[in-house]
């Protein structure tokens, strides 16, 4: 794309991104001085030894992990039709696995927004960017996010240690409508309330189940998984057997 300043990686240090790893790390780059002056965050075009483009995505010169691909496509703009697309792909994807709109809709590189995640408890949205590059293309996320799903309101939840590693300040605030207190959520049947402005990560914990079983880890104050297994549980009729430790 015109204009997109590119980095290029030192030879042979295409050799994983080659394969579809989405990420390069900072020892396969060529870290010359228009690398170095890049400021965190950039979109860049990265690119082999031998000038032939991979794809597009954030840089941040300063970071291990100092490139993070959004596309292979070199010449797509990266603005709010590009975010609004990645979007849509995913919420057509948990529209066809939940039957309430309370899911993780952005769960980064899983969903081609890598440092991103979009947790939506109905009509409210909690966002987090943990990365320069999801930082700095904020502006054009939150239109995006106004496009496909319209949110009553938005809070960003940038408090993670993450963001610190990338050289970004924390914070948490509401960037659009209002909430007057926790949400109700609807999990699998199950229904709770959520706090996105104080509670655990983006506002509610949805990770804390052993992978391929029902049990969960009890180590957690609002995890999803936890009340839906207890409510299984007491359905059934049958102690929980989960390795807990209280």
């Amino acid at each position: 794309m015109t204009g997109t300043p590119s980095i290029f990686l030192i030879p042979g240090g295409d050799r994983r991104a080659a394969y579809g790893h989405p990420w390069v790390y900072s020892n396969e780059i060529r870290m010359d001085a228009a690398a170095k002056a890049l400021p965190p965050g950039t979109v860049v075009v990265a690119r082999r030894a031998d000038g032939k483009a991979l794809g597009q995505g954030t840089f941040n010169p300063h970071s291990l992990i100092a490139l993070r691909f959004l596309t292979r496509d070199a010449e797509r703009p990266i603005d709010q039709a590009f975010l609004a697309e990645r979007l849509r792909r995913a919420l057509a994807l948990r529209q066809r696995l939940f039957a309430e709109p309370h899911y993780r809709l952005i769960h980064a590189e899983a969903d081609g927004l890598p440092g991103l995640v979009v947790d939506r408890f109905g009509d409210v949205v909690s966002v987090q960017a943990n990365t320069a590059g999801m930082d700095a293309l904020l502006e054009p996320l939150l239109a995006a996010i106004d496009e496909v799903i319209a949110p009553r309101a938005v809070v960003l939840r940038n408090d993670t240690p993450a963001r610190q590693t990338e050289g970004l300040d924390s914070s948490t605030r509401l960037v659009r409508g209002d909430i007057t207190g926790p949400v109700e959520v609807i999990e699998h049947g199950v229904r709770f309330l959520a706090d996105p402005l104080a509670g655990q990560k983006t506002g509610l914990n949805r990770f804390s189940t052993l992978a391929g079983t029902n049990q969960t880890a009890g180590f957690s104050y609002s995890s999803s998984h936890w009340i839906r297994s207890l409510t299984i549980h007491a359905i059934s009729g049958k102690r929980n057997q989960s390795n807990t430790f209280f």
